[in-house]
């Protein structure tokens, strides 16, 4: 079906695995063996926007001291580094905590996060995973807002609707700065935090500033690409995508 992300259940599944999806939602379906749908469906949403594993291996082993987690493992740098080997559960005790002495190419002891759901910390005798990280949402939310999306309905990329805070943000495309400008409706003055994010879900910066006023951006440093621009005012959140050329 169209604009809908289509769920199949199926006892045939090719792979013998509990679920598929297409990660970052390059087809809007997603496959589930109706004996594993415990956390399974979850797990195979992830994939559809846009996680890994936390084992995952295709960029390389994560350190566990974190140092190369933009570029390897997950992608996502508060997933620790996740040295996952076949039958998992085998390395947790009852109360689901990581017991095997493993080490990095370091000599550093993995501490995996054994209840998250991009990982495979579960099993028939007992459920361990529960959650995703800051990061993982900040890497889904990401995927939504930057790339197309065809389903549902159209993201909303400035402000929200009866918001009490204006944002401009001129020029956009841009090709070095740009400036981020807000007026608020209210007299006082409100701290606002920023963040702009990649296409990967990571934070490339983080600055504060007081609302109303503005802040110049100097972008010259990153790739050419499309941005996700998001300002907290700690009573509603914004979001503004930004085109560097």
């Amino acid at each position: 079906m169209p604009n809908a992300i289509n769920i199949y259940f199926s006892d045939t599944l090719k792979m013998k695995a509990c679920g598929y999806a297409y990660l970052g939602y390059k087809k809007n379906r997603i496959f589930v063996s109706p004996q594993c749908i415990t956390n399974t469906l979850t797990h195979e949403m992830g994939h559809y926007f846009n996680l890994y594993h936390t084992f995952e291996l295709s960029f390389g082993s994560e350190l566990v001291n974190g140092s190369n987690c933009i570029n390897a493992g997950d992608l996502v740098c508060d997933t620790p580094a996740d040295p996952y080997l076949p039958i998992s559960f085998y390395r947790l005790d009852s109360s689901c905590s990581y017991k095997n002495i493993t080490q990095d190419s370091l000599g550093l002891e993995y501490h995996p996060l054994t209840n998250n759901l991009m990982s495979y910390y579960n099993s028939s005798k007992r459920s361990c995973i529960n959650s995703f990280t800051n990061g993982q949402y900040s890497r889904m939310l990401s995927n939504l807002y930057l790339n197309k999306w065809t389903y549902f309905c159209e993201v909303p990329t400035a402000t929200l609707q009866n918001s009490s805070t204006n944002i401009e943000l001129f020029p956009n495309p841009i090709t070095e700065r740009c400036i981020l400008k807000f007026d608020s409706k209210s007299n006082l003055e409100t701290k606002a935090d920023i963040q702009i994010i990649n296409s990967k879900g990571q934070n490339i910066y983080e600055n504060s500033l007081f609302i109303p006023g503005q802040k110049e951006f100097d972008l010259t440093s990153l790739s050419r690409g499309i941005y996700l621009v998001i300002i907290n005012t700690k009573q509603e959140i914004l979001r503004k995508k930004i085109v560097l050329q």
